[in-house]
């Protein structure tokens, strides 16, 4: 899956905090009950107020945090066992083995009332049971923040950095990857947007970039992407907007290969929110990719971005996502990936310290030519018990499954973990 920055595509489907230091235990909840904050307002702004004021108890299964002034400061630490039957997720030898996951980490968000500043870092030691030669220290960090220049005005930054993590385990990471080429990587990435408000129109302009430099024998892999877009919207009422949204992408090799290529995309679309029950944004548009090689045939298609999330009661959120779109691809002879996906999530709070997930996504990623095109499935499900507002497990599995191109490239791999979550 394509990194963080690349807004054209839906994030992965995983039940994540809300923002950093939010422990994300209660987001069915908050998504039912419709907490929509204001621009640039973040939940800590809403109860801080003035600086100062006494901040109410979020409840006995949300860890309170380390308040520095207008700063909350969240530590925590994780022990993960997760066991997979196919640990390299070969077509064939498979291997299984027992991996042990020590984890620490700090988040932190700011208390303001109008502008906003949250971060996070964790460092993660993994270590295998048979294949020892794979054990790594990872490093993820994260960092964004939005600033209300004026009541019509924000500028809005996100930065992320992983330093060497592991293609193998990362799944939302280039999947189409043969199993002698998922190697560890470092990438860092950078975001930034405009957004005004005019009465009923709605301006956000957006840059990106997005480096990735993989282990020395692929150093041909590398490369420099690059994103600008521009969306456009109105508002037809308050709860429904409709958009157009053009964009341009570069992907650029270290080595300078012929398939270093520009992509233009455009969308037409509307995002709505009715009485907290639908919310949705969908897009349809298309796109035209061109190569340095110009003996490389052009492609272009229809472009798809949609993602709409069902309420039926307070406790349940249903979210369906669809895309279609040119993708970057970290093979060489890769670049003309077209990836498509269509994924549906449940997830169900069965206690006020109870929650479940469960989703499953199902991609199709044609590399054109002589690449052939891969079908992948995805499915997972995830039981999240809070023992107190400072200690939670987390059990989960996943299985996925690969039909490729060539029989080299088809594999299923089935993962359970079980995780023992700590945060202060």
């Amino acid at each position: 899956m394509p990194p963080r920055w690349q807004s054209s595509r839906p994030p992965p489907f995983r039940l994540a905090p809300d923002r950093p230091g939010a422990s994300g235990w209660g987001r069915c909840r908050r998504i039912a009950a419709g907490c929509l904050l204001p621009l640039g307002m973040t939940a800590g702004g809403m109860v801080a107020g003035a600086r100062g004021q006494t901040l109410p108890d979020p409840g006995p299964y949300e860890a309170l945090g380390i308040q520095a002034g207008m700063v909350l400061l969240f530590p925590s630490v994780e022990m993960q066992t997760r066991h997979s039957d196919n640990v390299r997720a070969s077509a064939t030898g498979e291997q299984s083995d027992l991996v042990l996951e020590a984890a620490a980490g700090l988040s932190f968000r700011t208390l303001w009332t109008l502008h906003d500043l949250s971060g996070d870092i964790r460092v993660r030691h993994r270590t295998y049971t048979r294949d020892t030669a794979s054990d790594a220290t990872t490093v993820q960090a994260q960092l964004g923040g939005a600033l209300a220049v004026t009541a019509d005005d924000r500028i809005s930054l996100d930065a992320t950095l992983r330093r060497q993590a592991d293609v193998a385990i990362d799944s939302d990471v280039d999947p189409g990857l043969d199993p002698d080429e998922r190697v560890r990587f470092d990438d860092w990435s950078v975001t930034g947007s405009w957004q005004r408000q005019v009465n009923r129109i709605a301006f956000q302009l957006s840059a990106a970039t997005h480096r990735l430099n993989y282990a020395a024998l692929t150093t041909r892999r590398d490369r420099q992407d690059y994103r600008m877009g521009l969306r456009l919207a109105y508002a037809l009422s308050p709860s429904l907007s409709a958009y157009v949204e053009p964009s341009l992408s570069w992907i650029d090799f270290d080595i300078g290969s012929a398939f270093n290529s520009r992509t233009t995309s455009a969308l037409v679309g509307a995002r709505f929110d009715l009485s907290t029950i639908f919310q949705g944004d969908v897009g349809i548009g298309g796109f035209r990719q061109t190569f340095n090689d110009e003996t490389i045939e052009t492609r272009s298609g229809i472009a798809t971005n949609a993602r709409v999330t069902w309420n039926p009661t307070q406790l349940t959120a249903v979210t369906l996502r669809v895309s279609r779109r040119q993708a970057p691809s970290t093979r060489i002879d890769g670049g003309r990936l077209v990836s498509s996906d269509i994924g549906l999530r449940l997830e169900h709070a069965l206690a006020d310290n109870l929650d479940a997930s469960l989703g499953g996504v199902y991609r199709i990623n044609a590399y054109g030519g002589e690449r052939g095109t891969d079908h992948r499935t995805d499915l997972e499900a995830d039981l999240r018990y809070r023992l107190n507002r400072n200690f939670g497990l987390t059990l989960g599995v996943q299985h996925r499954r690969q039909d490729g191109s060539t029989d080299a490239r088809d594999f299923t791999q089935t993962v359970m973990r079980l995780a023992l979550t700590a945060r202060i």
